[in-house]
């Protein structure tokens, strides 16, 4: 059993000065930048409501497993990252710490 710890980051890919495309090529540079021992990428779709109706937005959920502050600090620096290069409100970290075991 590890002692690893489970980031999952969920980034929108919707921006007041970016393309989803755009958005999608510097989440994806960034992660290769940070992460390079590995990470997952999921395409997904946020979802909420607003005075515009239902928003559908194309986003990223990028799945980051690691011990220590090395990888605590990667994570955070990507989240900085893509949050000022996408010109976004906020980016959802998630931390938890489930029983890993690597078969």
């Amino acid at each position: 059993m590890s002692l690893a710890t489970t980031y999952t980051i969920t980034l929108g890919l919707e921006s007041p000065k970016l393309t989803v495309e755009e958005c999608r090529a510097l989440a994806l540079i960034a992660a290769a930048e940070n992460f390079p021992s590995g990470h997952t990428i999921t395409e997904a779709t946020g979802r909420w409501t607003s005075d515009r109706g239902v928003i559908d937005e194309p986003s990223l959920v990028i799945t980051v497993i690691g011990e220590g502050s090395a990888h605590r600090d990667a994570v955070n620096l990507f989240c900085q990252t893509y949050k000022a290069g996408a010109f976004q409100d906020c980016v959802l970290l998630q931390i938890t710490r489930p029983e890993t075991i690597w078969v």
